[in-house]
C-alpha cells in the first residue's frame, strides 16, 4: 500500500489487542497531513498511548496497515524500524534526562545512537537548544534545570536528527498552566517550520482556544 504524497500518517483500518477480546484500538482510520499539528485527546485508557506507539514501531498492530513517511510499518524489520527512527522525534510527559549527562550531551546521546558523526552531531545539538530557548545551557547538568527546562531539553532532543515528524504523549502533563502554554506554544513554532506533529493529552482547557484538529479516542475508536 503507497501513501498519499499529502499525508505523514496513515491509519488503515487498525486494531491492536493485547488480550483476548479486548481491543486496545478497534478499527482505527486517519491521516495526519505533512505539516500539519493536531491533538490526539481521550479519556484515561483510550488508547492514546496506544496509537503513537504503533506509529513509532514500538509495537505491532494486530490487524491493518499503518504507513509513517510513505513507508507500511505494520510490520518492519530491524533496518526498517532504524529507518523509521530517523523520520521521527518523540517527547514524553517526563524528560526521561540521564542526570550526570549535560544538556549537551543528553541531546547528542540519540544522534550518536542513530550513527550520526562527530562533527554532524556539533552541528545539530546547538542549533537544537537555540529553537528551545536553551542555547545557553548546553553545559550545564539536567539535575540544574527546572522541570519546564528538562521538558524543553526532551523536545530539543527529539528534533535534533531533524525528523519529519514529531511525536509528544502527555508533554504538559507534569508542568502548571503557565509552563504547559509555553511548551505548546514551542510546539506551535516547531509546527510553523514545517514539522508535522501529533500530540496526545487530556489537557482540553490548554488546547481549547488553538485553532487545530482534535482526534477524539473513547474505548479505542475515534469518537464519531
Amino acid at each position: 500500500m503507497n501513501s498519499s504524497n499529502n499525508n505523514i500518517i496513515e491509519f488503515r483500518n487498525v486494531s491492536k489487542r493485547y488480550v483476548a477480546y479486548e481491543d486496545a484500538l478497534k478499527n482505527v482510520n486517519f491521516d495526519l497531513k505533512l505539516g500539519e499539528m493536531a491533538f490526539l485527546t481521550g479519556p484515561s485508557g483510550a488508547g492514546k498511548s496506544t496509537l503513537l506507539k504503533l506509529i513509532a514501531a514500538m509495537e505491532e498492530s494486530t490487524l491493518g496497515d499503518i504507513i509513517v513517511a510513505g513507508q507500511n510499518i505494520s510490520h518492519l524489520s530491524r533496518s526498517g524500524v532504524a529507518s523509521l527512527r530517523r523520520a521521527l522525534g518523540m517527547v514524553f510527559q517526563d524528560a526521561q534526562l540521564l542526570e550526570n549527562y549535560t544538556v549537551y550531551e543528553n541531546v547528542a546521546l540519540p544522534l550518536t545512537l542513530l550513527g550520526f558523526r562527530e562533527k554532524d552531531i556539533s552541528s545539530r545539538v546547538q542549533p537544537a537548544l537555540e529553537l528551545v530557548g536553551l542555547g545557553d545551557k548546553a553545559r550545564r547538568y539536567a539535575t540544574a534545570l527546572s522541570i519546564g527546562e528538562q521538558q524543553r531539553v526532551g523536545i530539543a532532543r527529539a528534533i535534533a536528527h531533524k525528523p519529519p515528524l514529531l511525536l509528544a504523549d502527555e508533554p504538559t502533563g507534569n508542568l502548571d498552566p503557565a509552563l504547559a502554554a509555553e511548551i505548546m506554544q514551542l510546539f506551535i513554532e516547531l509546527n510553523k517550520t514545517g514539522m508535522s506533529i501529533l500530540i496526545a493529552t487530556h489537557d482540553l482547557s490548554l488546547i481549547a482556544s488553538l485553532h487545530y484538529r482534535i482526534l477524539s479516542l473513547k474505548e479505542g475508536s475515534f469518537a464519531s
